[in-house]
């Protein structure tokens, strides 16, 4: 009786790739802030209002429910913080924009309206994105002084939707 082959590596089971997770940055933290202030706290999609909770130490959005969510992906240095790509979405809301991208299209479009186009032209300019990987510091700083500016607003009674300045 011949004895079985000792099975080498090609013949073992490939293991299941890790999800290859964005890594989260300050920039990404201060700007989120802004995204979440911007629209009071609440979902720009289906208008539920989430209580403004982050922690003054770390600066952690504290409400999972309320997202920034980005029409184009954040992998995409040139906009990954621009005001123009990032809305305010509770996970509901998220999900089903991130199943449904034609929806999520159509809805942008009509948000942004002719600066849909703006968008569109900037996530192609790899130049921008190179900046804002150069200068991540200053531009979460940036983002921290806005989300200042829009607190200060809210202090004095402003309500409703604030918009802030990005980066570039």
């Amino acid at each position: 009786m011949k004895s079985m082959p000792k099975p080498t590596k090609k013949d073992r089971p490939k293991k299941a790739k890790k999800s290859q997770k964005i890594k989260t940055l300050d920039l990404d933290l201060w700007f989120s802030i802004c995204v979440r202030e911007r629209s009071d706290w609440t979902c720009q999609h289906c208008g539920k209002r989430y209580p403004p909770t982050i922690s003054e130490w770390t600066g952690n959005p504290g409400n999972p429910a309320l997202h920034c969510s980005h029409f184009v992906g954040r992998a995409n240095y040139s906009v990954r913080v621009d005001p123009l790509n990032a809305e305010a979405h509770c996970y509901g809301c998220h999900s089903f924009f991130e199943q449904n991208p034609h929806e999520h299209t159509e809805w942008i479009k009509g948000r942004l309206g002719s600066l849909y186009g703006v968008l569109i032209e900037k996530a192609s300019n790899v130049m921008i994105g190179k900046q804002v990987r150069h200068e991540k510091q200053e531009a979460a700083e940036h983002y921290r002084r806005q989300y200042e500016i829009m607190k200060e607003q809210r202090e004095r009674g402003k309500v409703g939707r604030i918009d802030f300045i990005g980066y570039i």
